[in-house]
């Protein structure tokens, strides 16, 4: 079809390349009907054109280098149609994942703060202080701009998240020794954040005072200040949340002993 329209117009008929067949993860062909996802969709979805480009090149066809990740500027020179493979080539979104995560590290902390601002107006509202320690404490720890606000969110949300480690966490002794001392730190206090020397402190005087170390110091710390069991850097989380928030959580977590 495509030859008869160049030879109507009278044009001259290129020299045609065709991919290999591709296959989602299922084996099966990816087709109008099954697997279509529109460029405008990748988009919405905050992959990075580099980082996109980069996947879609390595369908069917592998870099001199074995590299999987590459700037789209190197194609021009070392592209050759006899790196192509006659196999099916499956599209694998957690890889492109991967290559959209390694993409989004090679950018600036200006370039990151930039890409925050423009999808996460709670992120935007912040200072560029908070916006720079956030940048630097979760770029190596996400894979698309998309999980952003769902970051930001953890900062923000004075929910405890319930697991089985939290659960058990709660039911140490020392967790509540931690929970009644930080109840006393934060009764009247009225700086903007807690500061990381402040939180170096406060571990110290529970370890040198209450003799709670170890596993059952940090983790009691990380449960109560973020009522979660795992995270960043606890000391720059905490930097990052309102003191508010953290008074919110500690008197939640009161509700949620014993469930």
């Amino acid at each position: 079809r495509q030859l008869m329209i160049y030879e109507a117009l009278g044009a001259e008929v290129p020299e045609f390349a065709h991919v290999s067949l591709l296959i989602g993860k299922d084996r099966q062909k990816l087709s109008k009907r099954h697997g279509a996802t529109s460029v405008s969709q990748y988009r919405k979805e905050h992959y990075l054109p580099g980082a996109l480009l980069n996947y879609l090149c390595l369908l069917g066809w592998s870099h001199p280098d074995e590299k999987d990740v590459f700037d789209i500027k190197d194609i021009v020179d070392i592209f050759d149609l006899d790196r192509f493979s006659k196999a099916p080539a499956m599209f694998d979104l957690e890889k492109l994942n991967y290559i959209n995560g390694q993409h989004l590290r090679a950018l600036s902390n200006e370039e990151l703060v930039k890409n925050f601002d423009d999808i996460c107006p709670v992120f935007h509202q912040q200072n560029l202080e908070w916006k720079s320690i956030f940048v630097e404490l979760i770029k190596d720890k996400i894979q698309n701009f998309g999980e952003v606000a769902e970051k930001v969110d953890e900062i923000f949300s004075s929910d405890i998240h319930l697991n089985d480690e939290t659960r058990e966490v709660m039911t140490w002794p020392t967790t509540k020794e931690i929970q009644n001392y930080l109840i006393d730190e934060l009764a009247d206090f009225s700086e903007p954040f807690i500061s990381e020397e402040l939180m170096g402190n406060w571990m110290d005087y529970l370890k040198k005072e209450k003799s709670i170390k170890g596993k059952q110091l940090f983790m009691g710390m990380r449960v109560i200040l973020t009522g979660r069991s795992h995270g960043p850097d606890l000391k720059k989380v905490v930097r990052l949340t309102p003191p508010e928030v953290i008074a919110r959580r500690i008197s939640n977590l009161s509700l949620y002993e014993g469930h």
